[in-house]
């Protein structure tokens, strides 16, 4: 589709461009994909258009996060799966997104998003595209994405997969004594799932 592919011209040569960096106009965000270190009068890049959102539940304080997110055309179906007794056509989708410290800290394999009202799995990533070698962290992630099975606590109507519980409970540790007027100190333990 010619509408999801676009080529941003900057004013100045001296423009930083990232592949990676998001773009914001048309209503739509567009994910930069090509960049040219080509010295010319003019400094370009290519960009595409976000078509969908990956969105979960952070772990770490149980908001809801999202990311515009770049899903090729093709749904490919490598192989069924069989679990119980249903089949799972195994749908693949290739996905970019942007390439940061959030991203790389939530998208581990395994992770689960909801697209299009189905749940799909992260079961492999390339995230060792580095811009230069002067970077510890990528700018463009690429995922590949395989249709999972529906699990009961998905949520369609917000698109959330279960991604399993995020249980936070606080735990004071108890003090040998503290006389009215003194001053104490109280130490907490942080508990996820009632882990430490």
């Amino acid at each position: 589709n010619g509408n999801d592919y676009r080529k941003l011209i900057f004013r100045s040569i001296d423009h930083e461009c990232n592949r990676g960096r998001y773009y914001k106009f048309d209503g739509s965000y567009w994910l930069v994909d090509f960049t040219d270190p080509t010295i010319t009068v003019q400094k370009f890049v290519t960009v595409r258009r976000c078509n969908n959102y990956l969105r979960m539940i952070d772990p770490e304080n149980g908001s809801i996060v999202q990311w515009p997110c770049v899903i090729d055309y093709d749904a490919t179906s490598p192989s069924p799966q069989v679990g119980s007794n249903i089949i799972t056509p195994n749908n693949h989708l290739t996905v970019m997104v942007q390439g940061n410290k959030e991203t790389s800290r939530l998208f581990k394999y395994n992770t689960r998003f909801m697209l299009g009202s189905r749940p799909f799995k992260i079961q492999a990533y390339q995230n060792a595209l580095m811009p230069n070698d002067e970077t510890e962290q990528t700018n463009l992630l690429y995922l590949d994405l395989y249709l999972d099975e529906e699990h009961t606590n998905d949520n369609k109507e917000l698109q959330l997969a279960d991604n399993g519980e995020f249980n936070y409970s606080i735990k004071i540790e108890p003090i040998d004594k503290v006389v009215v007027g003194s001053n104490g100190k109280l130490n907490a333990v942080v508990l996820l799932n009632g882990q430490e």
